[in-house]
């Protein structure tokens, strides 16, 4: 695990901001090679593209202040000042989400009407390409990981880490990090070389990479409860609750 890449004076490079906007070119380079499938144009891919990373950095740092509020308010304005804290994942898809449908209901407005799900496969697709590298990000970072374990893959990692509590320094944990980041590939390759091949032939329906299932629903209200119940539980956690069910109505 190496956190710090390199040093120059007080100021420092770190392998998670390396990482995770690596992913977000990776993410863009992937995309790009895509836009004939959405007969768009590069100059409106750059322009949809900005306005995504945009809302979903800003949705991401906003929903990081919200979980971890109370390290917010230690230094609000130091906080707001460096930007120098990480971001959550769900808040940073909400805002990019919700950037989508309003530079849809522009470009309809002012320009021909388009669809939304005909895009949106492409950009889901992306997405966990990208979220692929942010988590060995996290994992060089040493932050999300898992519980102590004795199984054999367990890692350690060693006390001074940016991100590992010093309750759980030197001791064996679940890299949880590597299954999320190598689960997202797998969603990557799934969705972009079996799913979308198929959307195209017609097979399955625009929107079948975005809900993954025919009939399945997805609101936005949904989506807004991730950050909230994620919240919950970190304060569970906090409190030394190993074990809790969470309710968030509706069917979460």
């Amino acid at each position: 695990m190496y956190p710090l890449l390199c040093r120059v004076g007080d100021a420092y490079v770190t392998s998670y901001a390396v990482l995770v906007w690596s992913g977000y070119l990776l993410g863009l380079l992937w995309l790009r090679t895509q836009l004939k499938h959405v007969n768009g144009t590069p100059a409106q891919f750059w322009t949809l593209s900005s306005l995504l990373i945009a809302a979903g950095l800003l949705g991401g740092k906003l929903g990081f202040y919200l979980i971890e509020w109370r390290f917010f308010m230690e230094d609000p304005c130091g906080s707001l000042a460096t930007w120098s804290e990480g971001c959550v994942f769900w808040p940073g898809v909400l805002s990019a989400m919700l950037m989508g449908l309003a530079y849809k209901a522009w470009y309809n407005a002012t320009h021909r009407p388009r669809t939304y799900l005909h895009i949106a496969d492409y950009v889901i697709t992306a997405l966990p390409l990208g979220h692929f590298l942010g988590r060995i990000g996290c994992f060089m970072e040493g932050c999300c990981h898992g519980r102590p374990t004795d199984l054999p893959w367990g890692v350690v990692f060693p006390k001074g880490a940016f991100a590992v509590e010093e309750s759980v320094a030197g001791l064996t944990l679940h890299p949880t990090q590597l299954y999320e980041a190598f689960a997202q590939l797998a969603f990557f390759l799934f969705f972009g070389y079996w799913v979308l091949p198929r959307v195209r032939a017609a097979k399955f329906r625009y929107g079948t990479a975005f809900l993954a299932r025919q009939g399945m629903a997805l609101d936005l209200g949904g989506i807004a409860k991730l950050p909230i119940l994620e919240a919950g539980m970190n304060m569970l956690r906090s409190e030394g609750v190993e074990n809790a069910m969470i309710n968030g109505g509706g069917d979460v």
